[in-house]
């Protein structure tokens, strides 16, 4: 499977790529091609209409990442390409600051850039595995089920942003209660899932609103890990059940 021979398709560099220095894979989700080598993930397919297909499904397996392994990582797809009907690939380069190009080649069929990317890293954890592939089933069925795909997504933006503690967590809580029945009946039916009671929901919720509410009973009863740990649980629990 080589992705650049794809006639259309994207890569952007990792950040906190120290996490996944060693990982390399290849995988193939409904016609579009993934890779992860050297610090860099990228995404190839055939059609020209499939790279918004290509993003979100690129973008759920990074959020997938995020939430098994509670760490911060993210993905600036920053470089496009796309072949021409007279052979000519056309590639498109956003700069950033973390982002230098050293080089151009010119041929007579492509302008190839190869470009040199500066991470800033910082190692938040380490798990068994670093796999993207791993985590398929999960994304398949986020791709399927709108509530589990924004609930993942949100707690993904919990970690990656740590300048709002908790607000991923209480909006990712906040779609499956409101996909489970609102107030307390979803609160009943989303604690079933993971045989807990609704104030095994409740107690999570009430965390998560600390900032916003002072005088919040929760503050007492659940440190911000153990909130963090139950909606978890309670996302888990809900991928399970669809």
């Amino acid at each position: 499977m080589k992705i650049k021979q794809k006639p259309y398709g994207f890569r952007g560099s990792i950040t906190h790529s120290s996490l996944i220095k060693d990982l390399n894979e290849k995988w193939e989700l409904e016609n579009i091609f993934f890779s992860v080598k050297n610090g860099a993930f990228e995404v190839g397919f055939s059609d020209k209409k499939d790279q918004e297909k290509a993003l979100l499904i690129a973008n759920s397996f990074i959020a997938t990442w995020n939430f098994r392994h509670n760490t911060k990582l993210a993905v600036n797809f920053d470089h496009y390409w796309e072949s021409k009907d007279d052979g000519n690939v056309v590639h498109s380069l956003n700069i950033s600051e973390t982002v230098k190009v050293t080089d151009r080649v010119i041929t007579e069929q492509t302008i190839a850039h190869r470009v040199s990317f500066e991470v800033k890293a910082r190692i938040a954890g380490r798990s068994d595995s670093a796999s993207f592939l791993a985590n398929q089933s999960l994304v398949e069925k986020s791709l399927k089920d709108e509530t589990l795909r924004r609930a993942l997504g949100f707690y993904s933006e919990e970690v990656v942003d740590e300048k709002r503690p908790l607000y991923g967590v209480y909006k990712a809580l906040e779609v499956l209660i409101d996909k489970s029945g609102k107030g307390k009946k979803g609160m009943e039916v989303l604690g079933n899932l993971a045989g807990k009671d609704w104030k095994y929901v409740d107690e999570a919720k009430e965390r998560t609103q600390l900032q916003r509410h002072a005088n919040s009973k929760a503050r007492n009863i659940l440190s911000e890990q153990q909130c963090r740990d139950r909606v978890k649980l309670l996302i888990e629990s809900y991928a399970n059940s669809v």
